[in-house]
């Protein structure tokens, strides 16, 4: 079992990937334990189109993945839809955001919401310094039904001071995948 399957609910995880593929297949095992523990799920990439997740998903679960998102059990977007469609963070916004949309999985029946947010959207939007800012606002658990796995590039992190890494890490739990 990966570290990321045993992710605790409420936890705010920094993860911190090596390549396309690594990502995904960490997000994959993530959101996969959140299907099985009936929570609400939230994939977070520009990476791939959502056709390309879907049909890789459906071969990796053996679920109709297409269903899922049709249903509303699994959301497919990208950081810039979801944290900056202004073109902006705002902070306020986005933890009301999040107490909406995990509060309403738990009024839909399920646990909470399960979410991978690939934010190598954020550095090569050149916000990087806001996405630390925000990151910072948030604790390595939340309080809200929420579980959430944060993940870096390994290059692109290593664009952040060490003392503002170390501030990035203070508010996760850490997981590297190697």
């Amino acid at each position: 079992m990966s570290r990321l399957e045993s992710v605790n609910k409420q936890d705010h995880v920094l993860h911190i990937y090596q390549n396309s593929s690594q990502m995904f297949e960490s997000a994959s095992l993530f959101l996969k334990s959140g299907l099985d523990d009936n929570e609400s799920l939230m994939f977070m990439t520009d990476k791939f189109s959502e056709k390309k997740i879907c049909s890789e998903l459906t071969k990796r679960w053996n679920v109709d993945v297409y269903d899922l998102v049709e249903k509303k059990h699994l959301i497919i977007t990208t950081a810039k839809e979801w944290y900056f469609p202004d073109g902006k963070i705002d902070t306020e916004r986005m933890l009301s955001l999040w107490s909406k949309v995990s509060n309403a999985a738990v009024s839909n029946g399920k646990k909470g919401l399960r979410v991978y947010v690939d934010t190598e959207e954020f550095f090569d939007n050149s916000l990087e310094s806001h996405l630390h800012d925000y990151e910072c606002q948030l604790e390595q658990k939340f309080r809200l039904p929420l579980t959430a796995v944060c993940a870096y590039d390994v290059s692109k992190i290593d664009r952040y001071s060490s003392d503002d890494a170390q501030k990035l890490f203070d508010h996760h739990i850490v997981n590297v995948t190697h």
